[in-house]
């Protein structure tokens, strides 16, 4: 118990450090041989424009400040507005339709299905579902079924649009 105390402790510390002292973050990168792109930093206070904090140091840097409170993180959406999560869904299904199309024209289902799986951003998908909130996601799930679906015609039971994959032929 105590130990996760002290951790909490410690924890707290360090972003009051980073907070208050952006210098003390950047000593401490300079000390490992890391250099910082300011230009690329952004700081999203996720209180939107309720936050009350002096962030005059960042500024200062070069760093911007996003109040928008759309945050994406390892390019997945985490937090943001309807319209921020629909750009995101609007963006990675325009690379998804592509594959799909890609794919759709191959004679051979099962070598079709294995490349969507394997190479066809197939990982990425995933990736997109493990590391994106629940609630921001389900538009991406649908509107990949739907084309999913749709590029394969699963639900009729027939090939696909151009007819070069027949129905149950492997």
């Amino acid at each position: 118990m105590r130990v996760g105390v002290l951790l909490h402790a410690c924890a707290r510390s360090i972003c009051t450090r980073v907070a208050v002292h952006p210098h003390w973050v950047i000593a401490l990168g300079s000390e490992y041989g890391l250099k910082n792109n300011y230009e690329k930093m952004v700081v999203c206070p996720l209180a939107g424009d309720r936050f009350s904090g002096d962030l005059s140091r960042f500024v200062a840097l070069g760093v911007k400040i996003d109040y928008s409170c759309n945050v994406k993180f390892m390019q997945v959406p985490i937090a943001g507005s309807a319209e921020f999560v629909r750009e995101w869904v609007a963006t990675k299904m325009g690379v998804v339709k592509k594959i799909l199309q890609g794919v759709s024209g191959l004679n051979q289902r099962h070598v079709a299905l294995y490349l969507l799986r394997k190479a066809g951003h197939g990982c990425r998908v995933i990736y997109y579902l493990r590391a994106c909130p629940r609630d921001l996601i389900a538009e991406f799930v649908q509107e990949f079924d739907d084309n999913l679906k749709d590029y394969f015609r699963i639900r009729d039971g027939v090939g696909n649009q151009r007819g070069a994959v027949g129905a149950g032929r492997l």
